[in-house]
């Protein structure tokens, strides 16, 4: 029994193939297709004059909004010179070794839920006394610094893992639902993962003792990275 005739491919058949996939990657249907379906994330991780995380899924493909492409979430901060890291969780209206807890509270930025890495970079002076010379966020170098003495049940800061490293460097930690966040060494730049959970990122100095007579602050600038 003789097959059926196999129909050989003509110029024709090859123009219409063509002009289809010319059609797919116009830009009006590149636009109606990737602008059709806008989904929030979670509106709830910034309001909206902060940032709005939004992504747009088409064909199971996620494309992200041009915000969130350009700007990454971006965070910018100041952290007064007086901000104790290890005051965290401590009760309201209390002292702590000389410090009011209250004054020397940290400064907390929110961490969104799809974060995937955290890029900080620092600028700014400040000086752990009033006489002491004015340091960046780098801290003094070849020093060495140990706040192990603020571990303590008191203030919450008991599950923190501390750091001993230069004396006045901008440092801090994810606060984490356990409280067992591990105290970093940030320094003018770090980019760093996100730990599954984190809720905020917290940032103060590494000061021996005594931050209640610090002066000056630090800008801290946090880029929140999107999974790759």
């Amino acid at each position: 029994m003789a097959g059926a005739p196999i129909r050989r491919e003509g110029w024709v058949d090859r123009w219409i193939t063509f002009t289809r996939a010319l059609w797919w990657l116009t830009p009006v249907n590149i636009l109606t297709h990737a602008w059709a379906t806008p989904r929030v994330v979670q509106a709830t991780d910034w309001t909206p004059s902060e940032f709005m995380a939004t992504d747009w899924t088409t064909a199971g493909m996620p494309v992200f909004d041009v915000a969130q492409l350009i700007l990454d979430a971006t965070k910018t901060v100041d952290v007064p010179a007086v901000a104790n890291p290890l005051f965290a969780y401590a009760p309201a209206g209390i002292s702590f070794l000389g410090d009011s807890v209250d004054f020397c509270r940290p400064v907390l930025v929110p961490v969104p839920s799809w974060a995937f890495a955290a890029q900080i970079t620092a600028s700014g002076l400040w000086r752990h006394d009033p006489f002491a010379s004015l340091v960046g966020p780098d801290g003094i170098p070849h020093s060495g610094s140990d706040d192990s003495g603020y571990i303590s049940a008191t203030i919450g800061s008991d599950l923190l893992t501390p750091i001993s490293c230069e004396a006045d460097a901008l440092v801090g930690f994810f606060d984490l639902p356990g409280r067992n966040g591990v105290e970093t060494r940030i320094g003018s730049l770090l980019t760093f993962p996100v730990p599954a959970g984190a809720r905020n990122l917290v940032f103060g100095f590494h000061d021996s003792s005594g931050w209640s007579n610090n002066d000056g602050s630090v800008s801290v600038k946090v880029v929140f990275q999107i999974p790759p």
